[in-house]
């Protein structure tokens, strides 16, 4: 275990030195995962994307118009 007192050398070896069942069970015992949670949407088809557009500038035309 790594102590307060302990000099460079020994936390400089702990740290980048061999990969020891010691320095494995710190990594594991501090190891965090951060997790992204992604909103999936559903594909698009060319025909539904080209509602969307066509949805979106009869909706500028009618505010247009009004």
């Amino acid at each position: 275990m790594i102590t307060k007192d302990a000099s460079v050398h020994d936390l400089l070896d702990f740290y980048m030195g061999k990969n020891t069942p010691q320095r494995q069970d710190f990594i594991i015992d501090n190891l965090k995962v951060e997790k992204d949670v992604v909103k999936e949407e559903e594909p698009k088809t060319p025909l539904a994307a080209a509602v969307g557009r066509m949805r979106a500038a009869q909706s500028t035309i009618e505010e247009v118009e009004a």
